[in-house]
């Protein structure tokens, strides 16, 4: 049987271990809440596809446990649960950008398997390839500065080019920009041949390497529209994945919300 004398002991001797008092303590304790965390074995993965970085959830862990500054036992448990949820919303995130990634290459996938069995399609990617390698040639060229704009065509490097329909092209991505109402209403199909043009970016002050500046800017931004393939296609994952992706987010901010309330009323800061 207990004694009273035992239990007075046992209650001085609580009171002699109650936790780290100095500054000092109070740090070490900290450093030891992060390096031995309930939670972070259990949580982190630690090999395989989906491997982790630990150091990174004990950074997480180590900075809330600085900008929150648990007092006991119950408080680092709390903002351990905190960095849980913190770390569950970067694998959200990290599982959202992989149903995009998946969702694209599966179509992809699909897109080149049916090349095989349709020639139309076939046919048609080697004429956009064909169209992108020629555009190519002739920026090299623009960007050498050895075509010239003084005719309606112009051949070199084993090149033939209708300027134009260079100058046309040009004419489309300024024409807002440069022209007045009257002017825009004056320049309709039929005023656009090579001899106005000419006169045209004449008038306006556009010297030789304006027209190359924007010519090859049309030409790279007609490369981009057949090189890029996602832009034909959804980069979304599937509305079932988003809803689920949504309310698994929306439950991890939640619990991160509540456990910061009741860490703050332990604390007595609200």
């Amino acid at each position: 049987m207990i004694t009273q004398k035992q239990i007075e002991a046992n209650k001085n001797n609580a009171l002699l271990s109650s936790g780290a008092v100095t500054e000092e303590g109070k740090i070490i304790v900290s450093k030891n809440a992060v390096k031995h965390g309930i939670f972070a074995k259990d949580l982190i993965i630690s090999n395989g596809l989906g491997k982790e970085n630990k150091k990174e959830y004990q950074e997480i862990l180590g900075n809330l446990v600085e900008d929150l500054k648990p007092r006991g036992q119950v408080e680092y448990l709390l903002i351990e649960k905190i960095a849980v949820d913190y770390w569950r919303l970067k694998r959200v995130l990290r599982f959202e950008s992989g149903s995009i990634n998946k969702h694209l290459e599966d179509i992809l996938n699909n897109y080149y398997k049916n090349i095989d069995s349709n020639k139309e399609i076939k046919e048609n990617i080697k004429d956009n390839k064909k169209y992108i390698n020629w555009n190519n040639k002739y920026i090299e060229c623009l960007n050498q500065g050895i075509v010239n704009f003084d005719n309606p065509t112009w051949t070199g490097a084993g090149l033939e080019a209708d300027i134009e329909d260079d100058l046309y092209l040009v004419f489309e991505s300024i024409k807002y920009d440069v022209l007045s109402n009257d002017e825009l209403n004056y320049y309709k199909d039929e005023n656009l041949n090579f001899e106005n043009l000419t006169k045209l970016f004449k008038s306006k002050g556009l010297t030789k390497k304006d027209i190359i500046n924007k010519l090859v800017f049309c030409l790279e931004k007609q490369n981009k529209k057949f090189e890029d393939l996602s832009l034909k296609i959804s980069s979304l994952p599937t509305i079932e994945n988003i809803e689920k992706i949504m309310k698994y987010e929306k439950s991890i901010q939640k619990s991160i919300m509540q456990n910061i309330i009741l860490l703050k009323k332990l604390q007595g800061l609200i």
